[in-house]
């Protein structure tokens, strides 16, 4: 009678690791980032989304209820960002690379 074999919990398991190693990682949707640029298109989504072009390509930028958004010291509506007004903003990185959250807006 031949016995099939077992596992052994303090044992290791082996695997090739190396190629596990090499895999991209992906990217954490709780980086904080800022971007600096030119609003390109105002979406009159709900929450309202931004395209945003900065010097290394379109942000697509998701405006919260809690995002604030100030302009020479000041706060301002929403309803005042429209394209081509150059904009800094702080917020959270999306799922996808050109994605964003933002927590902050500064029109210039």
């Amino acid at each position: 009678m031949s016995q099939s074999p077992s596992y052994n919990g303090d044992q290791s398991v082996s695997s090739d690791s190396t190629n596990a190693a090499q895999e991209p990682k992906p990217m954490s949707a709780s980086e904080a980032i800022m971007i600096e640029g030119k609003i390109a298109e105002v979406m009159e989504t709900s929450p309202p989304q931004l395209i945003v072009e900065t010097r290394t390509g379109r942000y697509q930028v998701a405006l919260q209820a809690e995002t604030r958004i100030g302009q020479k010291g000041r706060g301002v509506d929403a309803g005042t960002l429209r394209p081509g007004l150059n904009v800094r903003i702080e917020g959270r990185s999306g799922a996808i690379q050109s994605a964003m959250t933002a927590r902050t807006i500064e029109v210039e």
